[in-house]
């Protein structure tokens, strides 16, 4: 794995995070998701999730 690579990836987990949290909230719709995991795998072309549907891990603290 090239540095580049992983700067992708991780650029790519960076900007989908707070787009997942606002579709948890319920403040975007499943369309509205699709259309922005879309254009950022376009952008970014990560390895590891350019064919799997994005999905935030529910990990609760105390």
């Amino acid at each position: 794995m090239t540095k580049e690579f992983m700067n992708k990836e991780l650029a790519y987990d960076l900007s989908i995070s707070p787009f997942l949290l606002l579709h948890r909230n319920g403040v975007i719709s499943d369309e509205e998701l699709a259309k922005i995991t879309q254009y950022l795998q376009e952008k970014y072309k990560p390895l590891f999730v350019s064919n799997l549907y994005v999905k935030s891990l529910d990990i609760k603290v105390f």
